[in-house]
């Protein structure tokens, strides 16, 4: 569930839609290189003719644009004032950055053609514990090698966590450094030099909102976490806050030296029951070592007259156990004993069954022979007179059929031959002898039958030939 809002919310929108506070955020705490190239006469604070509605309900975030060499460049503000670190905030300004293009483009004020303009995220963080959320969105992505790694998205937000940032950047002396000091400051002494500079600083008419928001801010928030938080009126300019701290400054002090007391005193009973505590673990463990070396002392001047009748007791009950013991193992051993004996005997006598076992096997297996060949002589004697007729009629009959299909083959490759012969001499006029020849050879009807059909569309009687086997035929002279 999303953290209630911070007062800061408000105070900051209004300070950052000041466009010399947004400029002196990017010169003063923007390290990087390119913050040389902007046009910060350009600044201009995205409205409603740049920005759609998905964006504007976006109420704690600000958008400015300004020119960045020959294109433009808008800046995300997003006030990240929760309690609580977003870890998911590098998704966040992924989306927003894609739904701010996706607006521009929506908008008209980027066309087709054109390229896209930078977006530069920032983050204005004021909590208390370090920010720990990724800061590039590839980081919370698992490792990705080969071509997969080129699909995945990449894109970094500027951090401002304003607790950390290095002190030799907040004496510039520009707004934005000038508020995160105000920030910082938790007393009295730290808040009064940082205001009289303020006051100095913004003198011109054109700082007095932002004068009005400042005083109001230090009024409700900065007094409030510095311990200020009575007799604090409403104010409505700096002057009256430096006035105020320089008249105060007095009461103040004696009233933090009061409560300074309290707070030592109140502190000073809490170490004093803290100790108490400390010193009453400490003695009653001391007395536990003190009492733990007399017992000592005293078992060793029990202990020599313990031994002796020890061990007198020892022996008789050693003895009693070892004849109790005696007589529980004879008992198991006499068991064991006998089912050792029978599991040898049983060994043995499967050794003698092996033995003539294999005396048997030979001359069972010799007998069996003999009986098989009697049996077999008979058999075969009897069934010869049977093979004999059946294998003669199976014979007169396999003759008879080999020698009609062997007619009928010869018969039907002799017409084909003689038709192939026709063909070509119509087609070719008389044929060589080498050519009538060899066709004549030729007794396979289906090798005759393709010869046949080449022979109409042979070009050539040459070309024909040359389709003829191989190693029978001669090209013709």
């Amino acid at each position: 569930m999303e953290n209630a809002r911070s007062p800061h919310d408000p105070s900051y929108k209004q300070f950052f839609s000041n466009p010399d506070m947004v400029a002196s955020l990017l010169r003063d705490l923007v390290p990087e290189d390119f913050v040389n190239d902007l046009d910060f006469s350009t600044l201009e604070q995205c409205s409603g003719s740049y920005v759609t509605d998905d964006l504007r309900d976006r109420h704690d975030d600000i958008i400015w644009r300004l020119r960045w060499r020959d294109s433009w460049m808008y800046l995300y503000l997003l006030l990240e004032f929760q309690s609580t670190i977003d870890p998911w905030m590098a998704v966040r300004i992924l989306a927003y950055t894609a739904l701010l293009w996706q607006d521009l483009i929506k908008s008209g004020t980027v066309r087709d053609g054109e390229s896209l303009p930078p977006v530069l995220p920032i983050v204005i963080y004021n909590g208390r514990k370090p920010w720990t959320a990724a800061q590039d969105v590839a980081e919370l992505l698992p490792p990705i090698r080969g071509p997969l790694s080129r699909y995945q998205p990449r894109q970094s937000y500027f951090l401002l966590d304003e607790g950390r940032v290095p002190e030799d950047l907040l004496h510039t002396g520009g707004l934005a450094a000038q508020l995160v000091r105000l920030e910082r400051a938790d007393s009295l002494e730290a808040l009064r030099p940082i205001v009289r500079e303020l006051v100095a600083q913004l003198q011109n008419a054109k700082y007095r909102h932002l004068r009005r928001m400042l005083s109001v801010w230090l009024g409700r928030v900065v007094f409030k976490r510095a311990g200020i938080t009575t007799d604090v009126p409403e104010f409505h300019d700096l002057q009256e806050i430096d006035a105020m701290l320089e008249e105060r400054a007095a009461q103040w002090k004696d009233e933090y030296i009061r409560q300074g007391i309290l707070i030592g005193e109140a502190r000073g009973e809490a170490m004093l029951e803290e100790r108490a505590a400390q010193w009453k673990e400490e003695y009653i463990r001391q007395g536990i070592l003190i009492g733990e070396a007399r017992g000592e002392a005293m078992l060793e001047e029990r202990a020599a007259q313990w031994k002796e009748e020890y061990i007198r007791q020892g022996i008789l009950i050693g003895e009693a156990r070892g004849e109790a013991m005696l007589e529980e193992r004879a008992a198991q051993w006499k068991e064991e004993y006998i089912r050792q004996g029978i599991l040898i005997g049983e060994a043995r006598g499967e050794a003698m069954l092996e033995e003539r076992a294999a005396q048997w096997k030979e001359e069972y297996i010799r007998q069996g022979i003999l009986i098989g060949e009697a049996r077999g002589e008979a058999m075969l004697e009897e069934r010869a007179a049977q093979w004999k007729d059946e294998y003669t009629r199976q014979g007169i009959l396999i003759g008879e059929a080999r020698g009609r299909t062997e007619g009928e083959a010869w018969g039907e490759a002799r017409g084909l031959g003689l038709a192939l012969r026709d063909v070509l001499e119509f087609r070719f006029g008389r044929l060589p002898v080498s050519v009538s020849s060899r066709i004549a050879e030729l007794s396979d009807a289906v090798v005759l039958r393709k010869l046949t059909l080449s022979a109409y569309q042979a070009d050539s009687l040459q070309a024909f030939v040359d389709q003829l086997p191989k190693d029978d035929t001669k090209k013709m002279q």
